[in-house]
């Protein structure tokens, strides 16, 4: 087995994605694709780690489904969400969650209704009221000692597949995210960005082939 190290800057993070045609981390997850799924190999239990999870700010939950649901998502409970999306940098793990009941509703309400007559106002006012099917929450380093948790996509039409990522946060070290390719394993030591370099995560690659 050979080691090969070497630096690179992540633009955005590290992202993870449960479908292939988003490429950086501004793209969405889809909430007709299957969820990601997330469990726990090292460190704390399943429960500790769905509790530790924060929601975004307020404005960016505005499903009040979501935010009494989540937790139950990231237990592996039947809910009406679904990871999405996975975006790791030096102090924490965000992920996007979605819908496929709250996006069909938000475009069939959308579809039904005749904007033509209302004012400016009228439409933002409508369009701010068609349920949400997008959610965050994040975990930070300092929220639990250590941990190691498991990101798995799962396969499905048009995407094979079996992707797999182990992201290790620890309030001692730096967070490391962990991706397998065949026979290589790929480890990314993600560093906190340099002032004015916002967006940008160092980090240093670690290869065994």
């Amino acid at each position: 087995m050979r080691m090969i190290q070497y630096p690179t800057t992540l633009m955005g993070g590290y992202c993870l994605f449960n479908h292939p045609d988003a490429t950086n981390s501004e793209d969405y997850g889809s909430p007709k694709y299957p969820g990601i799924r997330m469990s726990v190999i090292e460190g704390a239990i399943l429960s500790e780690v769905a509790n530790a999870f924060r929601l975004a700010p307020i404005g960016m939950n505005d499903n009040p489904d979501f935010m009494e649901h989540f937790r139950q998502t990231l237990l592996g409970k039947k809910t009406y969400w679904k990871i999405v999306r996975v975006v790791i940098d030096h102090y924490s793990v965000g992920l996007q969650f979605a819908s496929e009941h709250y996006y069909k509703e938000h475009y069939r309400i959308s579809g039904e209704t005749d904007r033509s007559k209302m004012s400016n106002d009228g439409k933002t006012e409508f369009i701010n009221s068609l349920p949400e099917y997008i959610g965050y929450a994040s975990l930070e380093v300092k929220a639990l000692r250590r941990v190691v948790l498991r990101f798995e996509v799962l396969p499905h039409e048009g995407c094979k597949g079996g992707n797999v990522v182990d992201v290790s946060l620890s309030q001692a070290g730096p967070v490391m995210a962990t991706e397998y390719d065949g026979h290589t394993r790929r480890t990314f030591e993600i560093r906190s960005p340099q002032a004015g370099k916002y967006g940008e995560s160092p980090a240093i690659i670690t290869e065994y082939i």
